[in-house]
């Protein structure tokens, strides 16, 4: 079994890069650089639901949208940036930088139409 690497198995990590094509969730920039965002946050101590380290928990973000992510909490729940612990992740549409879509456990992405923001 591979070991977590922030949360995210070397895999997982495969899957979502390869989901994203290397480029940010949000602006579409290529970024070779990236940071792997929980969308429903670990919480103190980690988690140990199966999906808080599975490819649609996770975002692949730059620095500057990561932070945007952080600062803007409102939005981010609004947009599926963000997940309420209540949820899981797989239930919640995201809104990326081409357009709204569910992230699945297995690294696929399906489209979804417009949240309306």
């Amino acid at each position: 079994m591979a070991k977590p690497t922030g949360g995210f198995t070397p895999d997982v990590r495969n899957l979502i890069l390869t989901r994203t094509q290397s480029k940010c969730d949000l602006c579409g920039i290529f970024t070779d650089s990236g940071q792997f965002h929980h969308r429903r946050p670990r919480g103190m101590g980690g988690s140990k639901r199966g999906d808080t380290g599975g490819p649609e928990n996770a975002l692949y973000l730059h620095q500057g949208c990561h932070e945007r992510v952080e600062r803007d909490r409102k939005k981010s729940y609004i947009n599926g940036w963000l997940v309420p612990q209540a949820l899981t992740p797989a239930s919640v549409s995201v809104k990326l930088w081409n357009g709204w879509h569910q992230l699945n456990p297995d690294g696929s992405v399906t489209n979804v139409p417009s949240q309306g923001t």
